[in-house]
C-alpha cells in the first residue's frame, strides 16, 4: 500500500472511530439507560473507541503531519480538537446531567469538597492561561515551533497545559467521586500522554540537543512523573 492510499485509509479509519464514539455518546443520552449492570459495558466500549482514537489520531495522524508539515495539518487538529470535545461530555453518560459543567448538580456536596473541587480547577485554569499567555495560541495548537520556551511555566513542567488541565478534571471528579470518574482522569491521561508523545518527537528533530538538554533538567509532568525522557 503506496503512502497516499495509507493516509487515506488512516483518515477514514479514524473518521470512522470519532463517529462510533459520538454515536455511542448520543445514543446513551438518548435513552438514559442509568442501571449500573447497563452503565458499565458502554462505558467501558466508550472507553475503549477513545483511546483507539486517541492511538490513530492523536498519536499516528498527529506524528505524521508533524513530520509531513512541520505542524499539525488542518484535518488532523480538526479530528484531534474532535476527540477531546467529545472527551469532556463522557460524564454525561453515566453521570446526572452537565455534572461536568455546572456547580449544580443536585447531589449533595459539602463545602469543603466544593472547596477544593474549586482549587483545582481554579489552579488548572490559571496554568493553562499563564501557559497560553507565554506559548501563544498558534505554538499551543501546534501550528509553530520556531522558538524552545523553557521558561516561565516551562521552567517546572514541559507540559504546563495538559498539568492545567489535568487539575480541572480531578477538580470535576471530586464532586462526584466513583470508578466511572477515576477512568475518566486515567483516560484523560492516555490521550495526553499520546499527544506529548507526539509533540515531543517533533521537537527533539527541531532543536535536537537543546531540547535533549531541557528534557534531563524539566520534568515531562510534574515532580518525579515523566523526568529526563525527550520521546514518547
Amino acid at each position: 500500500m503506496n503512502k497516499p492510499t495509507s493516509a487515506i485509509m488512516q483518515l477514514l479509519i479514524t473518521i470512522c472511530a470519532i463517529a462510533i464514539v459520538t454515536a455511542a455518546h448520543f445514543y446513551w443520552r438518548a435513552i438514559r439507560i442509568n442501571t449500573p449492570e447497563r452503565v458499565l459495558p458502554v462505558y467501558c466500549v466508550t472507553w475503549c473507541l477513545f483511546v483507539l482514537c486517541g492511538y490513530l489520531i492523536v498519536l499516528r495522524a498527529g506524528r505524521h503531519s508533524y513530520q509531513r508539515h512541520h505542524r499539525l495539518g488542518s484535518v488532523t487538529l480538526f479530528l484531534a480538537s474532535t476527540v477531546w470535545g467529545t472527551f469532556f461530555a463522557i460524564p454525561s453518560l453515566y453521570s446526572p446531567s452537565n455534572w461536568a459543567w455546572s456547580w449544580s448538580n443536585g447531589v449533595s456536596v459539602s463545602f469543603n469538597v466544593r472547596l477544593l473541587s474549586g482549587l483545582f480547577v481554579a489552579i488548572g485554569l490559571l496554568g493553562i492561561v499563564a501557559s497560553f499567555a507565554w506559548l501563544g495560541i498558534s505554538r499551543s495548537m501546534g501550528q509553530e515551533s520556531n522558538i524552545l520556551r523553557t521558561a516561565g511555566a516551562y521552567r517546572y513542567t514541559r507540559n504546563p497545559q495538559m498539568v492545567g488541565v489535568l487539575s480541572i478534571v480531578i477538580g470535576y471528579t471530586i464532586l462526584r467521586p466513583t470508578w466511572y470518574a477515576a477512568g475518566w482522569i486515567i483516560l484523560f491521561i492516555i490521550l495526553a500522554h499520546l499527544m506529548i508523545a507526539a509533540e515531543e518527537e517533533h521537537l527533539n528533530r527541531i532543536f535536537g540537543k537543546d531540547y535533549e538538554s531541557y528534557c534531563t533538567r524539566t520534568p515531562r509532568y510534574v515532580g518525579w512523573l515523566g523526568p529526563g525522557k525527550g520521546s514518547g
